[in-house]
């Protein structure tokens, strides 16, 4: 008899997750082995993959997720941590039904801790979702004048011919000394808008994990020989995704960013790749997302899933805007960053 089971698996050295996630369409970077690998060596965070397994020992479908600790030191499943997006893999409904139904048993028996996963669900989980993000996406094709057509023509195309016309250059990061003047612009842009920047070594970690095994590159554009903007991309399964990116605010009138923007996604026609995405957008910010749709993007809500429902913490809101955001903002950049060496990891 074919009995079907659930397993907890090490989907970083396990290899049927890296073979199941090779031929399945829906797959991320976000769901690779090298990137769950950065998580875990970064953060220290526990990394499993909840899975079901048939009586051959084939995988249908699984679930990563990790382990944190929030600022309160409560243990918190997450699928997964500093990522967009994150959909449970499977091969029919089936499959998932009983992915869903297992943790939400073992989460009413008190066995696990509380669960966010980064994906739309159904059944159990179709009235615990959450709506604070969207995405903008643009589906490639091999001939990337046209879809250049499709941009706004004041919003983008003119910039990117004022760009080119003020003399801006743009290049692939091709080491660690270019990775650190990329990542000093991380800590300047994220000062000035009074969040943490993530740990130098986060993204040196990027670098060896995901860069040199060409998931991923890191975008540089210059003014003469001055390093004004940068774009950190990874990239798996046909998806090109802009994940981080920094900028020299005295250098915003060159529009280095869409200069920057518009090489990725020549370099994502010429190379095969299918989908641009833009990484996600607070639902609320209205003015990041008329910039992305100005690419001629699609636009799409991103859900949520929790377990048990989550609940609003206004206390966290009034915190992080009221009293972080303007300590950052006015202090020296040093502190931006030791404030994301210290705290990163309990705000995933």
């Amino acid at each position: 008899m074919n009995k079907m089971r659930i397993e907890t698996l090490n989907p970083i050295i396990d290899d049927r997750w890296m073979n199941f996630i090779s031929s399945h369409p829906d797959s991320s970077i976000f769901h690779h082995p090298a990137w769950l690998k950065v998580l875990k060596e970064q953060y220290k965070f526990k990394v499993f993959l909840i899975c079901l397994i048939d009586g051959n020992g084939v995988l249908k479908g699984g679930i990563p997720f990790c382990e944190v600790l929030t600022i309160t030191r409560q243990k918190k499943w997450i699928s997964l941590p500093f990522s967009d997006m994150c959909y449970p893999l499977y091969k029919d409904e089936e499959t998932l039904n009983q992915l869903q139904f297992y943790l939400a048993d073992q989460k009413k028996k008190d066995l696990i801790p509380d669960i966010e996963i980064r994906s739309p669900l159904n059944n159990i989980y179709s009235d615990n979702q959450k709506l604070s993000y969207v995405k903008h996406v643009i589906r490639l094709i091999n001939n990337p004048d046209l879809i250049y057509k499709t941009f706004s023509k004041s919003r983008v195309r003119e910039t990117i011919s004022q760009s080119l016309r003020r003399g801006v250059s743009v290049r692939f990061c091709d080491n660690k000394q270019d990775l650190m003047k990329f990542y000093n612009l991380l800590i300047s842009t994220r000062r000035r808008l009074g969040t943490p920047v993530q740990p130098k070594n986060f993204f040196y970690l990027i670098w060896d994990q995901l860069i040199e095994k060409r998931l991923g590159f890191i975008l540089l554009a210059y003014s003469e020989n001055k390093l004004i903007s940068g774009v950190l991309y990874l990239h798996f399964n046909g998806t090109l995704t802009a994940k981080y990116n920094g900028s020299d605010h005295k250098y915003w009138r060159l529009r280095a960013n869409n200069l920057i923007y518009w090489h990725s996604i020549k370099w994502g026609c010429e190379n095969g790749f299918k989908i641009f995405d833009f990484g996600r957008t607070d639902i609320d910010n209205r003015n990041l997302r008329d910039f992305k749709n100005g690419w001629g993007t699609e636009e799409t809500n991103l859900h949520y899933s929790y377990f048990p429902t989550p609940k609003e913490s206004h206390l966290f809101k009034f915190v992080s805007n009221k009293i972080v955001q303007p300590i950052i903002k006015y202090s020296p950049p040093l502190f931006c960053r030791l404030s994301g060496e210290l705290l990163y990891k309990y705000f995933p």
